[in-house]
């Protein structure tokens, strides 16, 4: 996810998936979701946003139900989930240009 952030560029759950060589996920999998919710949350924390929000569905070409309950979880307010998803890609993509050589 740290090259799609820094390229400013988004990728789907199933490109991410068959990007990780340690675990098999398929692009729907509880344990895809549990990772991208860890990592939200280390990189929201440290005032950098929702990484996974350079991950979106191939079909809504935006982030599935789970980035917006995380957001919820997280206590992100939102009314339009399209137009939260895309203040918080932007939010990432600026952290990252910021400090392009910082990894997650």
């Amino acid at each position: 996810m740290e090259a799609t952030a820094k390229a400013e560029t988004v990728i789907t759950y199933g490109e991410l998936a068959e990007r990780i060589e340690a675990v098999s996920y398929a692009p729907n999998s509880p344990g895809l979701t549990d990772q991208l919710c860890a990592i939200s949350r280390a990189e929201n924390h440290a005032g950098r946003g929702m990484l996974s929000a350079v991950v979106i569905r191939k079909d809504s070409k935006k982030p599935g139900t789970g980035f917006f309950q995380l957001a919820r979880a997280l206590n992100r307010e939102y009314h339009h989930e399209r137009e939260f998803w895309k203040g918080e890609l932007a939010k990432v993509h600026d952290a990252w240009r910021a400090h392009p050589t910082r990894s997650a």
